[in-house]
């Protein structure tokens, strides 16, 4: 599993495309990779030449090896996966085993980067491109099920967003990945969902988790939220639940609360949406997801 270092706070500033906003991953230190995660009971174990198999199957011709890191001022070694020809660094970001359908799985998503001179990239516009892969245990031995290339792009500076796997119904499961963005000094963060699907990943989310912004003319708003995955409603794919707290701007300027009640989010033909049932909530889903 990876290990995460200390956070690290940079003020940056770039631009990029995009809704006309930009994108800056959480600035911390990129995680090494590591040997596979530890196993749930009774989940068959999950080996290094089988992770380094899945590797090699999403990011081409690799090995294991090291790079340094430079973003902090002093050069940190990040534990990867190296390309043959050195210009690139798979770095594990998940690797977890699951049962599902009665079968057992193990989904890995890893995190390339481009390299140079034995320096990763942490120039303002270099992003991460996510790569994942399942794999199902059949036969005694862990065969590919699916996998795709360049399922997202994330972040600036070299940054990796947190991965985590989730369970979003009795016998269901989904890839979260939360970035933090970025505008002119503002900041705000993301949340998607990619659940397995066909020979790919399919984004069943995105939502907008928090934000803040301080306007030169305007007052500062501030709002963060926990996106929760209901496993007591609809078994076949859970309701989510997002609860905000603090204050954001409304469509007239306006610094308001948010409303304690949580949103829903529900599942239906293919993706999460919220339930809005007043215009009252139509609104303030409105400027919470678009709060610039």
């Amino acid at each position: 599993m990876a290990l995460a270092r200390a956070p690290l706070h940079l003020e940056v500033r770039a631009f990029v495309g995009g809704r006309g906003l930009t994108l800056l991953i959480a600035v911390v230190l990129l995680a090494s990779a590591a040997p596979a995660a530890a196993q749930e009971p009774g989940l068959p174990p999950f080996l290094a030449a089988e992770q380094l198999a899945a590797a090699k199957a999403l990011c081409g011709d690799v090995s294991r090896g090291t790079v340094k890191d430079n973003i902090s001022g002093t050069a940190e070694a990040v534990k990867g996966f190296v390309g043959a020809d050195s210009h690139s660094i798979c770095v594990e970001l998940l690797s977890a085993s699951y049962a599902e359908h009665g079968v057992n799985k193990h989904v890995l998503v890893f995190g390339e980067h481009f390299v140079e001179d034995g320096i990763l990239d942490s120039s303002q516009g270099a992003q991460t491109t996510l790569h994942a892969s399942v794999l199902e245990h059949r036969g005694g031995t862990w065969t590919p099920a699916l996998k795709q290339t360049e399922v997202a792009a994330t972040g600036f500076n070299g940054r990796d967003p947190a991965v985590a796997l989730r369970k979003i119904g009795g016998d269901r499961h989904a890839v979260e990945v939360v970035q933090s963005l970025w505008n002119a000094g503002s900041s705000a963060e993301s949340l998607s969902l990619y659940e397995p699907a066909g020979d790919g990943f399919a984004r069943i989310l995105i939502v907008g988790t928090g934000a803040d912004d301080c306007g030169q003319h305007e007052k500062c708003f501030e709002y963060s939220g926990t996106l929760a995955y209901d496993g007591a409603s609809n078994a076949k794919a859970f309701d989510l639940t997002l609860t905000l707290k603090g204050t954001y701007r409304d469509r007239a300027g306006r610094i308001l609360a948010v409303p304690a009640a949580p949103f829903v989010l529900r599942f239906a033909n293919g993706t999460y949406a919220p339930v809005l049932t007043t215009a009252a909530m139509r609104a303030v889903w409105e400027a919470t997801q678009h709060p610039w």
